[in-house]
């Protein structure tokens, strides 16, 4: 026998009464109460579109006492709305971590999804900055809420002559040909070719403050340059937690330069499951460069998270080795050191053309391209 969504309903019958209730005396507590109500039938919704068990859904016709969800909950619930307005501020509080789809490690993919917003390639073809807006759907383990995330994918390529063609770099640390005697060594591109990039990107818009990760507090982030940096030792000790042993003494005698931002978030939602009980991981996105050449790379104090790459003298972090995905807030802060004379376009202007993919973005329309890369 079908289950019946009755909490539903019962939380819809109160929903209905309290917005009486304000019509009459508009306080801020009948306010409250109305918005806490609204807030419970949405979680209390949503479980009910995940239960197997469940094959109906309430709405607006169930106003309407005489439908038929409501006669099967009166007969069978009849103290149903006094129960539900008495445990109505535990209820709220409980379900915010217990409403949503129940997924596991594995199927979490599934339900991830990608699209693309706008792309940029450097001249020479080895380099590719991508953005792209991710959805997840309201997810019982990581709180009963949806997730939008907008960030910018750094994709590397090298050129392989046998096939006379560009390559996609799958780790950021690796060899750069097929064979394994070469050293690993971690992804890097001129600068002139990134230069270039960049300067393309600001002028389309690439990183507005509508492309912000709202995960990120902008009051709760750190931006550390290694110029400003007077102690030398805390200076050293930095640079030691950024980098890998094999590359420091090329790094130092090169004058390389870095920036780290720095916030606890939960870059990747698959990281919600090494949390089970609380907290956040903390993630240093780094910025390695001279006049030279430039490197982008992140590191996460979550020991669970994988690809990764342990550092023998640095075990409290570990380095990404997945290729960069960098948020918006942390490559506006990035291209202020590495181009200080670049006026950064932060206000949308080409995101009002509806015709755009940033204006649809933007507005939660649909017609985005789906991400491959």
């Amino acid at each position: 026998m079908d289950k019946k969504p009755f909490e539903t309903i019962a939380i819809l019958n109160r929903l209905n009464i309290a917005y009486k209730e304000f019509l009459d005396s508009p306080t801020e507590k009948n306010l409250k109460n109305i918005v806490d109500l609204a807030s419970l039938f949405k979680e209390s919704w949503i479980k009910d579109a995940s239960n197997k068990e469940i094959n109906q859904s309430v709405s607006s016709q169930d106003l309407d006492q005489e439908s038929l969800l409501q006669k099967e909950f009166k007969k069978n619930n009849e103290d149903y709305l006094e129960e539900i307005q008495i445990t109505e501020p535990k209820k709220l509080e409980d379900r915010k971590i217990t409403t949503g789809l129940s997924v596991t490690k594995k199927d979490l993919k599934k339900y991830v999804n990608k699209t693309k917003i706008q792309s940029f390639t450097s001249n020479s073809g080895l380099m590719k900055l991508i953005s792209s807006s991710i959805y997840l759907p309201p997810i019982k383990q990581f709180g009963g809420d949806d997730i939008h995330i907008i960030q910018h994918d750094l994709r590397g390529f090298r050129y392989d002559e046998n096939q006379n063609r560009a390559i996609n770099r799958r780790w950021y640390v690796s060899t750069e040909t097929a064979g394994h005697s070469e050293p690993q060594m971690p992804w890097t591109i001129q600068r002139g070719d990134y230069d270039a990039l960049i300067v393309e990107a600001n002028t389309k818009e690439g990183f507005v403050d509508h492309l912000e990760d709202e995960r990120i507090n902008n009051n709760e982030y750190k931006v550390i340059f290694s110029h400003e940096i007077e102690d030398t030792n805390l200076r050293e000790k930095l640079f030691n937690e950024i980098t890998i042993p094999d590359e420091r003494e090329f790094l130092l005698k090169n004058d390389y330069r870095f920036v780290i931002f720095e916030a606890d978030y939960f870059k990747y939602p698959i990281q919600y499951f090494n949390y089970p009980n609380g907290g956040k991981p903390v993630w240093r996105d780094v910025c390695i460069f001279n006049n030279h050449d430039i490197t982008f790379r992140c590191f996460t104090n979550d020991l669970l998270y994988s690809p990764s790459i342990k550092i023998t003298d640095n075990p409290e972090w570990i380095l990404s080795n997945d290729m960069p995905s960098i948020s918006n807030q942390a490559m506006q802060k990035f291209i202020e050191y590495t181009h200080p004379n670049l006026l950064l376009h932060k206000d949308a202007v080409a995101t009002e053309d509806p015709d755009s993919k940033l204006f649809k973005d933007r507005y939660g329309l649909p017609d985005g391209e789906k991400n491959k890369n």
